[in-house]
């Protein structure tokens, strides 16, 4: 594995010369020039906003279902849920 530290330092020497190379191509900007526009920085606000809004309504929807489908299996139909009710009705009374 003599060829290793070779090819290591070819693939640093590749890495530094494209680094060196992006910040030769730079132009030097002054402070006054950098300038944030506010009415982008609105929109994003509001975009990220407006995205939390529709998870969180996504979540109500969701939740809303197994309420449902929870109270469903409670309160209707078999006699599963009779037998429940009756045995703790039975146990809170003492019946």
């Amino acid at each position: 594995m003599s060829g290793c530290p070779f090819g290591v330092a070819v693939i640093v020497a590749l890495v530094l010369a494209g680094f060196f190379g992006v910040m030769d191509s730079m132009d030097g900007v002054t402070m006054r020039d950098v300038g944030v526009m506010t009415s982008s920085v609105m929109v994003a606000v509001f975009v990220v906003l407006g995205g939390g809004a529709v998870v969180l309504s996504g979540f109500v929807v969701v939740f809303r279902g197994f309420v449902v489908m929870f109270c469903g299996c409670l309160r209707h139909g078999s006699d599963l849920t009779a037998s429940i009710r009756a045995k703790c009705y039975a146990a809170i009374t003492g019946r």
